[in-house]
């Protein structure tokens, strides 16, 4: 921007100049100027756009001027030289047009300048691809002729096409961050959307492009999500034009009304105890589940739902230890061992299937390497009773019978290796 403010400020200097001169002594080479319009001005600028595609010269040595300054859409800087060498056909595969359109003048005398807009349309190997751009060109009458002394192009931003994020991991991204203290943004999961607010600003919709990476409507750049050493999200990545702003991952604010799960066994990030291990394949837990306590739910909750899972496991498509459904509105926690048998459960609640295939608690038992990420995760329902009948009920099934019907959700992740 501050180029092309710079361009401006001289291109309006140009003309000034050209005002002074041409009023003083008719024009600088003592003599009439022939007049040009904005409709010819359009002709050779369309001439010089329709002969890129065949890498045809021509145009460009006949109407840019021998000491001219010209910048692309990517900030280079050329001579006349350079601009010329750099005009090629277009290699096989390739084809397209651009169509100037927009177009406005200012003409006084032996300077002109013509701004314009540039909609082209390209085809890579049967691909459709569109782009925009502005152009700006300094005109003037020297040497018995009208050329080009300066241009500049720029190109309209426009948003990348939407990508899928993986939904198992959207939950990790939720939290606070911070970028010096008093200067926090806070990332909420809502219906399967993420929001960051930084605070005093209004909430922005995250949309995502790839795994990780999320972009802003309208607004140039990207947020990203960086894992630290230990597995989870330590840090919010805000890049722009390749320089990284870091916004590191703290605890969150006290929210007395935030809806939020937590344990007397462990916190955030800490490695599971012992004893909530599987008892079989090759590991000797008791196979004990967590205590877990919640509060602060959606007023118009009804009953609540909660799974269990390492959802990074069997590349991404993750594993199911435990997940339970019906469990009343009135409850607030299920106690340490309530994973074993439904009667531990507050009255109604009931297990679903896990990936042991088994209606338990099925307790951590991963293999070597880096500890894995379990995540117990409460959904707040505005259902008051999961119909069970039918078909097995499977988290993945449930899962299903919930979606559009979920109020909140809150989670709390513990690590465990083998």
């Amino acid at each position: 921007m501050i180029g092309h403010r710079l361009i401006c400020a001289s291109l309006c200097l140009l003309l000034a100049s050209s005002c002074v001169s041409t009023a003083s002594t008719g024009n600088a080479e003592g003599r009439n100027v022939p007049s040009i319009t904005q409709a010819e001005l359009e002709r050779r600028t369309q001439e010089l756009i329709d002969s890129v595609p065949s890498g045809d010269r021509t145009p460009w040595q006949k109407y840019y001027a021998d000491d001219c300054l010209f910048f692309d859409e990517k900030g280079r800087g050329m001579s006349k030289t350079q601009l010329v060498a750099d005009i090629a056909p277009m290699p096989k595969g390739y084809s397209g047009s651009i169509k100037v359109k927009n177009a406005q003048s200012r003409i006084v005398n032996d300077t002109a300048i013509l701004s314009y807009d540039l909609d082209e349309s390209e085809t890579i190997w049967g691909q459709q691809l569109h782009a925009r751009y502005h152009g700006t060109d300094a005109w003037m009458y020297r040497h018995g002729s009208w050329q080009i002394v300066a241009a500049q192009v720029l190109r309209y931003y426009e948003d990348p096409a939407a990508g899928k994020a993986d939904a198992k991991r959207l939950a990790d991204y939720a939290g606070t961050y911070e970028l010096t203290p008093g200067t926090r943004m806070t990332v909420t999961l809502e219906d399967g959307q993420l929001f960051a607010q930084r605070e005093g600003r209004a909430r922005e919709l995250l949309i995502p492009e790839a795994q990780e990476i999320f972009f802003r409507k309208g607004v140039e750049g990207r947020r990203l999500f960086r894992t630290g050493d230990n597995g989870t999200i330590d840090a919010l990545i805000d890049r722009r034009n390749n320089e990284d702003v870091v916004w590191k991952r703290v605890p969150p604010v006290d929210q007395p009304n935030a809806f939020s799960l937590r344990s007397s066994a462990f916190r955030e990030g800490e490695t599971l105890a012992d004893s909530t291990l599987l008892n079989g394949l090759d590991c000797k837990g008791a196979n004990i589940s967590p205590e877990l306590e919640w509060s602060n739910a959606p007023a118009a909750t009804r009953s609540f739902a909660l799974v269990m899972d390492d959802f990074e496991a069997r590349d991404g498509d993750g594993f199911v230890h435990w997940s339970v459904y019906n469990i009343p509105s009135s409850a607030s926690s299920l106690a340490a061992g309530a994973g074993s048998h439904e009667k531990d459960i507050p009255e109604g609640g009931r297990h679903a299937w896990n990936d042991f295939l088994q209606r338990n608690y099925g307790g951590p038992c991963p293999p070597e390497g880096p500890p894995h990420k379990y995540r117990f995760t409460i959904y707040a329902l505005d259902l008051p009773a999961i119909d069970d009948a039918g078909t097995p009920m499977t988290w993945r099934k449930l899962r299903v019978v919930i979606r559009g019907h979920i109020l909140g959700q809150a989670s709390l992740t513990g690590l465990r290796g083998h």
